[in-house]
């Protein structure tokens, strides 16, 4: 998105969202949309929480304090997804979205 944003999206009338991905420069994305009323829509790494045989809440806290950071002028909203068996333990999911609202509700 960063790599076409200035030449092409940014022009697109009614823009409403933009998907942030794992390869998206998201400070210079944060700094584009910061004010608009375009949602800065990010979808964190589901590395994190449902591939480790350990979540690694630290790591992923850290993932969405950059997101928190890079996003902290814009509309943000996280998207959940990819997270297919938690290995095993659904109490993961509850503890990811925990430490997120935590982070976000401070940002």
């Amino acid at each position: 998105m960063d790599k076409i944003w200035d030449d092409y999206i940014s022009h697109m009338p009614n823009l409403a969202k933009v998907s942030i991905s794992a390869w998206c420069n998201e400070e210079f994305m944060g700094e584009r949309l910061a004010g608009s009323n375009v949602i800065y829509s990010r979808k964190p790494s589901p590395n994190f929480v449902g591939v480790p045989d350990v979540f690694l809440e630290e790591t992923f806290a850290e993932h969405i304090r950059k997101t928190a950071r890079a996003a902290r002028d814009c509309n943000l909203e996280i998207i959940m997804r990819d997270i297919y068996t938690l290995k095993g333990d659904r109490r993961r999911a509850k503890r990811a979205v925990d430490i997120a609202r935590s982070i976000l509700n401070n940002r």
